[in-house]
């Protein structure tokens, strides 16, 4: 690979690294996108350097996040088992698409990730905020048992947010359904966690970019052994990118916990509809 690709790459990650801590997202969604749709690396070697992404941001601020409140280990292991679960599927279902079907599969993976990131992209437009800051109320059943609730001091708004878990079972389903996306297109699950986190499960915003961020270290890790397995990983294309993330979302994390997200949101979803308008143009003149 050529040095002058490699150190781009590493600055590339940085911002990446940055963005991905303050959203809440691994860095998949931004790097795997733009990869597929402005270079001609191995497809399988992207997504798997994508997963790999996520989980070394993921590694870098579990312990800043859980030292802050921001989030606790009970809710990492309760994200990250329904993510284990999909991520295994759709890496198999990944890696099969293209060896079964060769350019014409990867034009068909080009395709629906460029959809699939024009529908995430409105998402994160469009979604409300639920959860917000909630008060007195005490965990119950499921909840209580498995120490789904906490309490965390924002600095940002110098107020104590006491905040707990609802909906368990539809949020599990769908966090293994992110899992799956995840590991088939390499794009870590960031963008469709929080919604659901602070939606569906009812935590507050900076709970759910918190707890979204810290789950992909081992809720994207099945997935990426099957691309090791299958010797779809490139080691110089990781020693770029994973030093890169990893100071990033270090810097990010530090910044997310003192500052609102809203800027970083907007440039994210930017990025994301540039790279998938590229994605769906190169499908196409494959496929038609």
């Amino acid at each position: 690979m050529d040095p002058f690709f490699l150190i781009l790459l590493f600055i590339a990650s940085f911002g990446i690294g940055i963005i991905g801590a303050l959203a809440g997202v691994g860095g998949g969604v931004l790097f795997t996108p733009l990869m597929m749709a402005f270079t001609d690396l191995n497809i399988d070697i992207i997504r798997s350097t994508g997963l790999a992404l996520a989980m070394m941001g993921s590694a870098f601020v579990i312990r800043q996040f859980i030292g802050a409140g921001a989030t606790r280990v009970n809710f990492i292991l309760f994200v990250s088992l329904a993510l284990a679960v999909g991520s295994i599927l759709g890496a198999f279902v990944g890696l099969f698409l293209v060896k079964e079907y060769g350019k014409v599969g990867e034009a068909y993976v080009r395709l629906s990730l460029g959809v699939l990131i024009i529908i995430v992209a409105t998402i994160m437009l469009t979604y409300r905020e639920g959860g917000g800051r909630i008060r007195g109320g005490e965990a119950r059943g499921l909840a209580k048992a498995l120490g789904l609730y906490g309490v965390f001091y924002d600095p940002s708004i110098k107020e104590e947010i006491k905040y707990t878990a609802r909906n368990l079972l539809p949020s599990f389903v769908l966090f293994s359904g992110v899992g799956f996306i995840s590991g088939m297109f390499g794009v870590g699950g960031g963008w469709a966690l929080v919604p659901v986190l602070n939606i569906v499960m009812g935590l507050p915003i900076k709970i759910a970019v918190a707890t979204s961020k810290t789950s992909f270290i081992v809720g994207d890790m099945p997935g990426f052994w099957v691309y090791v397995h299958e010797g779809a990983v490139e080691n110089l294309l990781l020693a770029a990118v994973l030093p890169g993330v990893a100071l990033g979302s270090i810097v990010g994390a530090r910044l997310m916990l003192v500052t609102r997200a809203r800027v970083i949101k907007m440039a994210v979803v930017a990025v994301m509809l540039i790279a998938a308008v590229q994605l769906i143009n190169r499908a196409l003149s494959v496929l038609l």
